[in-house]
């Protein structure tokens, strides 16, 4: 009994010490992109990736709708300025600037956390998800984090006549009639809340030939 003891205890320590002696916010074991493994070799990244789980946690808690905020942090870690960091210096702004972002989402009882939603495009009563739909995060800072697609298809869209239109960054801060300016890159348009439905006017420069965001969209 005593020899299966030291056995298992012996077994006990060779894994330990196999392992790394930080964790990330995520298994190192297993840690596939070349992100992930930069993180999994670094005491730096692994403790600012355990940050970015904590920040992510409290975002998810204070906002109001939690399903886009998964939804943001799905796409970011995907993300391409993420996936193409090489070395440490590069994910580490990354990831830096990712925690920033989620330590300030608004709550839900502040105006700008008020927007935080997913919203689709509705026309004539009905929802129209192929046709476009905008998710919204509100910041502390009053200004709103836009990530927003919308399609145009044409008589021969099954053969890829399809032109599509993006409204992805940061608004101005919320106005004082509760509006709010979106103005990137040459994307321009008015965002307005009522109640649960946002509403899009003025915009301009944000799709291609015949692809509009201007029209109304509801908080899924």
């Amino acid at each position: 009994m005593r020899k299966q003891r030291l056995i298992a205890l012996g077994l006990a320590l060779a894994s330990l010490s196999a392992a790394p002696a930080w964790a990330a916010g995520f298994d190192c074991a297993r840690a596939v992109s070349a992100a992930e493994v930069l993180i999994c070799a670094s005491p730096a990244l692994s403790a600012l990736d355990s940050r970015l789980n904590v920040a992510f946690r409290n975002a998810v808690a204070r906002a109001r709708d939690s399903a886009v905020l998964r939804s943001s942090q799905r796409a970011w870690l995907a993300d391409d300025e993420r996936a193409r960091c090489r070395d440490e210096p590069c994910l580490a702004r990354a990831i830096t600037a990712r925690i920033v972002m989620l330590e300030n989402v608004a709550p839900a009882a502040q105006a700008a956390g008020r927007w935080t939603g997913r919203y689709v495009f509705y026309l004539q009563g009905r929802p129209h998800k192929e046709l476009g739909s905008i998710d919204i995060i509100g910041s502390t800072s009053g200004r709103l984090l836009v990530d927003g697609a919308a399609f145009w298809y044409g008589s021969n869209a099954r053969s890829g006549q399809v032109n599509d239109g993006v409204m992805r960054g940061e608004t101005g801060t919320i106005a004082a009639d509760g509006g709010a300016r979106f103005d990137v890159d040459g994307c321009k348009a008015r965002l307005q809340l009522r109640g649960d439905t946002l509403v899009v006017s003025e915009e301009s420069g944000c799709g291609g030939l015949n692809v509009s965001f201007n029209g109304s969209y509801r908080r899924q």
